[in-house]
């Protein structure tokens, strides 16, 4: 049942690309709720995909979905993926005026920085 209602989604906001990527980014951040990570990737890595061909790579929208999988591989503690995604997508944020939101902390406490 999930599965029809994320493909009937699709179908729907295939013509309204921001709806299409506010709904790709929720369902992956719920996926990486789920710790089902490879899907949250894929899911993630397509709506980057298509943010950069639709809005441009310098556009928030595209920062704020490079956000949301550099938090996915940060909980995976992929740290060497997520760290360049984290500050691709906070100098989008500056070039945009935006300001940009830090890695949150993992569960254990530690951050990002100190898994360097």
């Amino acid at each position: 049942m999930f599965r029809r209602a994320v493909e009937s989604l699709d179908k729907l906001t295939t013509a309204n690309p921001p709806l299409r990527f506010m709904l790709l980014e929720g369902r992956g951040a719920a996926l990486v709720r789920l710790h089902r990570y490879e899907e949250a990737n894929q899911v993630l890595l397509l709506a980057v995909s298509l943010s950069e061909a639709v809005n441009g790579v310098q556009h928030p929208t595209t920062g704020s979905l490079l956000r949301s999988l550099a938090q996915s591989y940060f909980s995976q503690g992929r740290y060497t993926e997520a760290i360049p995604l984290q500050l691709r997508a906070a100098e989008i944020a500056a070039y945009s005026g935006e300001v940009d939101r830090p890695f949150r902390r993992n569960v254990t406490g530690d951050s990002a920085e100190s898994a360097l």
